[in-house]
């Protein structure tokens, strides 16, 4: 499971951010192991990003791969850079 919290960056809008999520999971979801991903917002305007991958390799992979795509690339402009971060976590446990 990849974990990311992440705000927006300042000269976006939440709105703006939340629109560039959304067409990014037509992108992510054609990456090798994907499973599925989730994303909120707070109160606060931190966004959680919840992605599962069959294996962790896979997620780091799928992360390589992201500089390479122009629309993400666009995409995840809008996150505030300082704001990001990433950490991967092995599911032991699943209802």
């Amino acid at each position: 499971m990849e974990v990311v919290t992440f705000k927006t960056n300042p000269e976006y809008t939440n709105e703006q951010m939340q629109q560039a999520m959304e067409t990014t999971n037509d992108i992510v979801k054609e990456f090798d192991g994907f499973v599925s991903r989730n994303i909120s917002q707070n109160e606060s305007g931190e966004f959680i990003d919840v992605v599962l991958w069959e294996t962790k390799e896979q997620a780091l992979n799928a992360a390589k791969q992201v500089p390479e795509i122009p629309e993400l690339i666009k995409n995840f402009a809008l996150i505030d850079p300082k704001s990001v971060v990433m950490k991967h976590y092995t599911i032991f446990a699943k209802q």
